[in-house]
C-alpha cells in the first residue's frame, strides 16, 4: 500500500478543533484544552469508520492493526512493546514534518527562532494537547491503575506512536512521510501554530 490508495478528503478532518489566536514564531502553542476528558475507562478499541474521521481518509486502510497498536498503552499488554518503537520512529516524523513546515511557513526566522518553535511544537504538553483535541484519548487503551487524563507524557506517547502508524499504514517511505505531513500539517495550522 502506498498514500494513492488512500483517498484524503479535501476538507479538513479536525474541525472540532477550538484554537485561540496564532502565536508568533517564539510563543507557545496554543490550542485550548478541554478540561475534563477523561481516557477509554472501557478501554473499547477505536472502530475503523472513526479512526478514518480523525485521520480524514476515504477508502480502506492498509494496516488498521497499526493503529490499534499505537493506543494501547504498554500496561495493556505488557508483552506488547510496539508502542514505545512506534512512539520513537512517530519522534522522528514529526521532527521532520514540523521542521519543514516551519522552515516554509517563516521565511526570515533564523535557526535559533526556528529550533525553539519546533522545540515548543513537539514537546510532551503540546503533542498531549492534540492528542485531546482529535479525540484519540477516548481510545488509549490502558490497565486501570494507569492514569491517563493526567499523564501527558503518556499522552505525547501514543500521538507519537500514532504518527507513525499513519506512516506505516502508507507504506513507510516517500509515501508514508507525505501522508504523515498531509495530516500532521493542518493539525498544526488549524491551531494557529505554525
Amino acid at each position: 500500500g502506498n498514500v494513492s490508495a488512500l483517498a484524503f478528503v479535501q476538507r479538513s478532518p479536525l474541525s472540532m478543533i477550538k484554537c485561540v489566536a496564532k502565536p508568533s514564531v517564539l510563543q507557545r502553542p496554543l490550542c485550548m484544552t478541554s478540561a475534563g476528558l477523561s481516557h477509554n475507562p472501557t478501554n473499547q478499541q477505536i472502530d475503523e469508520p472513526t479512526l478514518k474521521k480523525i485521520l480524514g481518509v476515504a477508502g480502506p486502510l492498509q494496516h488498521p492493526d497499526v493503529f490499534y497498536k499505537a493506543l494501547a498503552h504498554a500496561s495493556w499488554r505488557p508483552e506488547e512493546k510496539r508502542t514505545k518503537r512506534l512512539s520513537w520512529l512517530g519522534d522522528a516524523i514529526l521532527d521532520g514534518v514540523v521542521a519543514e513546515a516551519l522552515f516554509n511557513a517563516h521565511p526570515d526566522a533564523d535557526e535559533g527562532q526556528l529550533t525553539l518553535r519546533k522545540v515548543q511544537l513537539v514537546n510532551g504538553l503540546a503533542l498531549a494537547d492534540l492528542l485531546l483535541h482529535v479525540g484519540l484519548h477516548e481510545y488509549i487503551q490502558a490497565a486501570d491503575d494507569v492514569k491517563v487524563h493526567s499523564n501527558e507524557k503518556l499522552k505525547a506517547s501514543v500521538f507519537e506512536a500514532f504518527v507513525a502508524a499513519i506512516f506505516i499504514n502508507a507504506g513507510g517511505g516517500g509515501a508514508g512521510y507525505d501522508a504523515a505531513r498531509k495530516w500532521i500539517t493542518p493539525l498544526m495550522h488549524s491551531c494557529g501554530n505554525l
